[in-house]
């Protein structure tokens, strides 16, 4: 219902800002209701979807669009059940582990890790599912993710993460905060970021995990205005990939974590503090390395 209220506000604005004049019944009702992309995104912009209805893409849908929409539709697929399922199960009984009492940190360092591949997989693969389908429509709908963790710093991040959703909430909260409130710039990425930690669930690991993202946001800020004439060479950007997956992963436990309890428990392991566990079967210990193959080493839908 997320992408449904994304979709709506941003519809609204677009009308408050005379981006859109007229409006016929047929494409609102088609924008609202196309099903491919009505649960997890991507969010999609009325203009957009209408520009395609008015120049007869849905009429015109090919045997091309039909073929090169099942390939991305399968290749989703394969990316949701063959590898985020397979991975979910192991990350879910460590978090509901740490739930009731303290883990080892070996299960620990594994669940953000394993975390992480399993989110990026799961989302990446549903929303390739749904710009398949739509492609088999003849509407193309937006790439959401463009191989997220390959990102050098956080800011490269959220340019390549779920960028339909980074979209709207650049343009319905940040910028308008900036260019109309006059917020200052840590206020303004403050408030997108509790927004966009509570967008995902209320509850106070959301608004603790939107809070550090703008911290960390502010330090990248920081650095690039500092550090803006260097040049990184292939080994420093080996390094700022690998330092911005395991920051994705400390604070995706957070994320993860259903209540402050857990996160405690999980991030005490991580520091050593807990006690040796085995809840790690072979299945988990084969999967983790399959999953980092497939995401830094085979090319995702978009290339």
């Amino acid at each position: 219902m997320s992408r449904l209220r994304a979709q709506q506000i941003g519809f609204v604005a677009a009308c408050h800002r005379g981006r859109i004049a007229r409006v016929s019944p047929r494409d609102y009702l088609f924008f609202i209701l196309f099903f491919p992309q009505l649960v997890m995104g991507p969010i999609v912009r009325f203009e957009d979807v209408a520009a395609q209805l008015q120049g007869g893409r849905l009429r015109a849908a090919a045997g091309g669009d039909a073929a090169i929409g099942l390939s991305i539709f399968i290749f989703g697929l394969a990316q949701k059940v063959l590898l985020a399922d397979r991975i979910a199960p192991a990350v879910d009984t460590i978090f509901n582990a740490a739930r009731h009492a303290p883990i080892g940190a070996a299960e620990s360092w594994f669940a953000i890790i394993a975390f992480q591949l399993q989110l990026y997989f799961d989302f990446a693969g549903y929303a390739d599912m749904a710009i398949g389908l739509g492609r088999m429509f003849g509407i193309s709908l937006p790439i959401n993710f463009d191989r997220p963790l390959f990102a050098k710093d956080r800011f490269d991040l959220w340019r390549r993460w779920h960028i339909s959703f980074v979209v709207f909430m650049r343009g319905h909260v940040f910028f308008p905060l900036v260019r109309h409130w006059h917020f200052p710039l840590a206020a303004a990425l403050a408030a997108t970021g509790i927004l966009a930690g509570l967008w995902h669930g209320l509850g106070w690991t959301f608004v603790i995990w939107g809070l550090i993202q703008t911290a960390i946001l502010l330090a990248v800020h920081a650095r690039r205005a500092r550090d803006r004439i260097v040049r990184r060479g292939p080994v420093r950007r080996i390094v700022a990939i690998a330092l911005t997956f395991l920051t994705s992963a400390l604070i995706g436990g957070l994320f993860r974590s259903p209540d402050l309890e857990t996160a405690r428990n999980i991030y005490g392991a991580l520091a050593g503090l807990g006690e040796a566990g085995s809840l790690l079967g072979p299945r988990a210990l084969i999967m983790l390395p399959v999953c980092a193959v497939a995401a830094w080493g085979l090319p995702n839908s978009a290339q």
